[in-house]
C-alpha cells in the first residue's frame, strides 16, 4: 500500500507523504535563496543588569538600568541570506535551522507554525506568507533557567534568487584527510575531528553552525598550543561545546611532518594564533631577563609588561590580540600573586615560560611562498640571548 502511495504521488519521500497526509500543507512560497532582515529583543535578565550596575554610584545605578533596559527593547537588527530548501519546509526549519528534540508543526499554504520543545530550550516560530517572494514572521526562545532568558525575533524575508547549484558530493570519510562531526550526550553537544592522513596533526579549525540562527563559528583546537600529544593518523577527538550545535565542518589543519589541509588563508589563521602566543612570551622573556639583570624589583617589572600589553592589545586581529593578552595577564598575576608561603620570583615566573613556548618551536609548516611560519629560536625563550 506504501509503495503504491509512493508511485501516486510521483516520487515523493516517506517525509512528504507524511507531511501531505497528516493534514498540513507546504507553505507556498519559492525555494531558493532569501535574504531576511532580523530584529532581535532580548528580554532585560536581571542578573545581567546586577552584574553591570556593580561600581556605579548608587544614585546613577536608576538612570544607567533603565538606559540598559532601553537597549533591550530597541535590540539589534541584522542581515543574512539563507537557502530554503523543500525539505527545510516539510520539517519547519525555515530560517531557525533543526534540533535533535520534539517538535510541533501547523503548515497550511499561507502559514508555517513550529514549536520546538528541547530539554533546556522551548523556541516557537511563527511565519505568514504575504506572496510567494516575500514573508514575515516571529520566533520566540525561552531558555530554561531561573530566571528564564527571553528572545523575540522578528523576521521579514524576500526572494532573492534561485538555489544554488548542488555541491559535488563529498568523498567517503576514507578518502578525507579530516572530517568533523556533532555528537550529543544528553543536554551537553560535542565535535568530533578525526584524523584520516597518514600522519600526526597537531592543530586544526572547523566552523560549527550553531542552532536557532544557522550562525558559523571558527573554532580553533591546537594541540601545541595546550602542550599536548598530537591526534595520531586514524585517531579522533571529542571537545565539548557551548549551546545547541547544529553541525560542523571541517577547514584547515596542520600536521607534524609540515604538511597542512585547507585554503592558505585558513592555514594561516591556525599558524598566526601559534606566532601570536610566542611573539608574546619571547617579549615576556626579554622584559623580566632585563628585570633580573638590571636588579629591578616586582612592582617595576610588572610595569614593564603592563606597558608591553598594551602595545600589543592593538597588535593583529582580535583574536590574536586576545592570545597575546592572555600571555601576558598570566604573567603579571603570577608576579602579583603570592605563593602559599612566599611571593614569586622574577626567575620563577621566567623559568614557567620555557614549557608554554618550546611545543611550538618545533614546527615544519611553511607559508605558501616557502618561508617557515615559526622562526623563534629557544635562547629567546629564555635569558641566553643577546638582546
Amino acid at each position: 500500500m506504501l509503495r503504491l502511495l509512493v508511485l501516486l504521488v510521483g516520487g515523493l519521500s516517506l517525509a512528504d507523504v507524511v507531511a501531505q497526509t497528516s493534514g498540513n500543507q507546504l507553505l507556498d512560497i519559492k525555494l531558493g535563496t532569501w535574504q531576511l532582515t532580523v530584529t532581535s529583543r532580548v528580554a532585560p535578565y536581571q542578573p545581567d543588569i546586577d552584574k553591570a550596575l556593580q561600581g556605579i554610584a548608587p544614585g546613577q545605578r536608576a538612570q544607567v538600568a533603565a538606559s540598559l533596559k532601553a537597549a533591550y527593547a530597541k535590540g539589534t537588527v541584522t542581515k543574512r541570506t539563507v537557502t530554503i530548501k523543500r525539505e527545510g519546509l516539510i520539517r519547519g526549519s525555515l530560517v531557525t535551522g533543526d534540533a535533535d528534540c520534539p517538535k510541533e508543526i501547523t503548515s497550511s499554504s499561507q502559514k508555517l507554525e513550529v514549536h520546538f520543545k528541547c530539554d533546556q530550550l522551548d523556541l516557537v516560530s511563527r511565519f505568514e506568507r504575504i506572496d510567494s517572494e516575500n514573508f514575515t514572521g516571529t520566533i520566540q526562545q525561552s531558555t530554561k533557567d531561573t530566571p528564564p532568558r527571553q528572545t523575540t525575533q522578528t523576521v521579514v524575508a524576500k526572494w532573492i534568487g534561485e538555489p544554488p547549484a548542488e555541491k559535488a558530493p563529498q568523498q567517503p570519510a576514507a578518502e578525507q584527510t579530516i572530517t568533523a562531526r556533532i555528537t550529543r550526550l544528553g543536554n551537553d553537544y560535542y565535535s568530533v575531528v578525526s584524523n584520516h592522513s597518514g600522519v600526526a596533526m597537531t592543530g586544526y579549525a572547523i566552523s560549527i553552525t550553531m542552532y536557532g540562527n544557522n550562525q558559523r563559528v571558527r573554532h580553533f583546537y591546537d594541540l601545541r598550543m595546550l602542550n599536548r600529544p598530537p591526534i595520531k593518523a586514524g585517531a579522533s577527538v571529542q571537545e565539548g561545546l557551548h549551546g545547541i550545535v547544529m553541525g560542523a565542518t571541517p577547514v584547515a589543519a596542520v600536521f607534524a611532518d609540515g604538511s597542512a589541509f585547507g585554503p592558505a588563508a585558513e592555514v594561516a589563521d591556525l599558524m598566526n594564533r601559534r606566532k601570536a602566543r610566542l611573539n608574546s612570551l619571547t617579549e615576556i622573556a626579554a622584559i623580566l631577563c632585563d628585570a633580573q639583570q638590571r636588579g629591578v624589583d616586582k612592582e617595576a617589572a610588572v610595569a614593564s609588561l603592563e606597558s608591553a600589553r598594551s602595545k600589543f592589545a592593538n597588535a593583529g586581529t582580535p583574536m590574536l590580540s586576545s592570545i597575546q593578552d592572555a600571555m601576558f595577564s598570566e604573567a603579571i598575576e603570577k608576579l602579583k600573586r603570592p605563593a602559599p608561603s612566599r611571593p614569586i620570583s622574577i626567575q620563577e615566573v621566567l623559568q614557567g615560560i620555557q614549557p608554554l613556548g618550546m611545543p611550538l618551536l618545533e614546527d615544519p609548516v611553511r607559508d605558501p611562498s616557502g618561508a617557515l611560519y615559526i622562526k623563534t629560536t629557544a635562547d629567546q625563550l629564555s635569558c641566553r640571548s643577546a638582546r
